[in-house]
């Protein structure tokens, strides 16, 4: 190999890194975390042994660039009592400073929906929290979620959902 050679290689190879570098510098500005709430929840099964629930996650974006959310995963608490966990796999794009709905099966065993309705007894409101994370498109990237609220009973009982 000739010292022209030799030099243009060189010469190619810092400009592939310097072009690269401002890229690699991007991935490692860290996002703020979103703030998620519960939209709405509905029965969707009863079994013997097992219960199912749609549950409508409300993500807000508090960054100034879009999120591609791959996947997410949760477990959903209702008066500090575990209820039930919820994957999904649905691609979501949550715009900058903007929200999106992502609707998740979650599923629950019938002991946790039997300890959760005994626990439910003459309450007022009902306590909820949720906490998991988004599984970020394009990278190997989770950004971690958690959040809690209040619900009145009688609004619940009088509407088609759980929430």
């Amino acid at each position: 190999m000739s010292q022209a050679q030799r030099r243009n290689y060189i010469f190619l190879f810092i400009s592939i890194l310097l072009i690269m570098f401002p890229a690699c510098a991007g991935l490692n500005k860290r996002l703020a975390s979103p703030t998620v709430h519960i939209a709405d929840v509905k029965v969707k099964e009863i079994k013997a042994l097992e219960a199912s629930f749609n549950v409508q996650l409300r993500v807000l974006n508090p960054n100034d660039i879009s999120i591609i959310a791959k996947g997410v995963n949760f477990d959903l608490e209702i008066n500090n009592n575990h209820l039930a966990t919820g994957v999904s796999n649905t691609v979501t794009e949550i715009p900058a400073f903007g929200t999106a709905v992502i609707s998740i099966d979650v599923f629950s065993s019938a002991l946790d929906v039997v300890r959760n309705i005994i626990a439910l007894h003459d309450q007022k409101t009902l306590k909820y929290k949720i906490k998991g994370r988004l599984r970020l498109g394009g990278v190997p990237y989770y950004i971690p979620f958690e959040s809690e609220g209040d619900f009145d009973m009688k609004g619940l009982i009088e509407s088609n959902s759980i929430l």
